[in-house]
């Protein structure tokens, strides 16, 4: 499926156009634009549209790594992390991940250990900064599961490569977001009905994506035991 498959979808789903019809050079670019603004406010609302993503990198021994260009943790941002391990030669163990109060209620974080015991995100931008408290021993591997950022689609011909059962939330939304500047034969009655499937279609992928993260939080704090453990 390409980027132009998903814009006459979306186009034919409003009536505007018919399968398979060649679209405009300027419907083109503004669905091109249209799908790049819903995808990234969907990853923004932390739906793992292209699963979930690991990325290793090794500890200095330091309580904070950032993300971005020129970030000491990696130099893409991710927009958010789901779970958090660390290795030591043979050994692993999970960190609990809490939000910024949690974090911020631990007593002592500039005490140093072979593990993080928990750890913070901050998806602040330009650059985001993981949160690390015992500060892991430096030379060890840090292990984060995480939700990447959308790189935008440039072209009509790029190919949309979407987690499995996505194809109909992103059609049916792009077709509701289209429908404000061109309208639909059918009126209000058949933007009601877009409005009805495009909810459903989204709730499903909301619900597929809960489960998508829940299952990498379990599977690395899995594989962290299986390892050895503290």
């Amino acid at each position: 499926m390409t980027v132009l498959d998903v814009i006459t979808d979306a186009l034919a789903e409003i009536g505007v156009a018919s399968p398979g019809e060649t679209v405009s050079t300027e419907d083109r670019t503004y669905g091109l634009n249209k799908l790049n603004r819903l995808l990234s406010s969907w990853i923004a609302e932390k739906i793992a549209v292209y699963g979930i993503n690991v990325l290793d990198f090794t500890s200095t021994g330091a309580e904070t790594y950032t993300f971005g260009s020129g970030g000491s943790g990696a130099t893409t941002r991710p927009a958010a992390i789901v779970a958090v391990g660390v290795v030591n030669g043979s050994k692993s163990a999970a960190a609990q991940m809490m939000d910024a109060a949690g974090y911020t209620a631990a007593l002592d974080k500039s005490r140093a250990g072979i593990f993080a015991e928990i750890a913070y995100y901050n998806a602040g931008f330009p650059l985001g900064t993981l949160y690390l408290s015992p500060k892991p021993a430096s030379g060890g591997t840090i292990r984060v599961h995480n939700i990447q950022p959308l790189t935008a689609y440039t072209a009509v011909t790029d190919t949309v490569t979407l987690a499995p059962g996505y194809d109909r939330a992103v059609i049916s939304n792009l077709a509701l977001d289209m429908a404000a500047a061109y309208g639909a034969p059918g009126g209000a009655a058949q933007i009601q009905t877009l409005m009805a499937m495009a909810k459903e279609a989204k709730q499903a992928v909301q619900m597929l994506s809960a489960e998508v993260i829940a299952g990498s939080a379990a599977a690395l704090a899995a594989a962290m035991s299986h390892a050895g453990g503290k």
